[in-house]
């Protein structure tokens, strides 16, 4: 019984040394991030976004209210800042859903790279109702792809944004970057 013992025991210490002390995890090449604090923008509050967590901001989330013909309009906007972009078709931020590549090549149909402010949907009151329009649905997940451009190379990323029609407020819910220059990414992939 002794032998026997002594000899699990020597093997263990055997096994448990030839092992390194830590291993250390491969990093992913998606940076995936939800927001810590709420991160709502709506009248007067915008949201800047530091999508690659580098200490310069890259988009800003704003609205912007307009009068006319009797009513107010408001915008909901993504605005890339730097020289960064956002998937734009004809001023309105192009939507994608879950699982849709986002990928260099652009243009793809009417979608584009635009350094433009891309309109995600607007309100419209007219004094006895409001009413929204444009392609953001917010009743599933959806998603607006953005291009970071950086040191001469591009970055692939999506933001996840959701839309409270009772508060009119957005919400910036989850993003994330492809780290690897010039590679695809799919929509809400972590």
């Amino acid at each position: 019984m002794k032998l026997l013992f002594s000899t699990l025991i020597t093997f263990a210490l055997i096994v448990n040394t030839e092992r390194p002390a830590s291993v250390e995890p491969e990093a992913s090449t998606i940076a995936h991030f939800v927001p810590a604090t709420e991160a709502s923008f709506g009248y007067a509050s915008p949201y800047y976004l530091d999508i690659d967590r580098d200490g310069k901001n890259d988009f800003v989330f704003q609205t912007v209210s307009v009068g006319l013909e009797g009513s107010v309009h408001t915008k909901y906007i993504i605005q890339a800042l730097q020289d960064h972009q956002v998937m734009d078709i004809a001023g309105s931020a192009a939507i994608t859903e879950k699982g849709e590549n986002i990928s260099m090549d652009m243009p793809r149909g009417n979608v584009r790279w635009s350094e433009a402010h891309g309109e995600i949907i607007e309100s419209v009151y007219n004094g006895e109702s409001l009413n929204w329009n444009g392609t953001w649905s917010g009743d599933r997940a959806q998603y607006l792809g953005v291009k970071l451009v950086k040191d001469g190379k591009s970055y692939l990323g999506w933001v996840r944004v959701e839309l409270n029609p009772e508060t009119e407020k957005a919400f910036v819910k989850e993003y994330a970057i492809n780290r690897t220059p010039n590679a695809n990414i799919a929509s809400g992939d972590m």
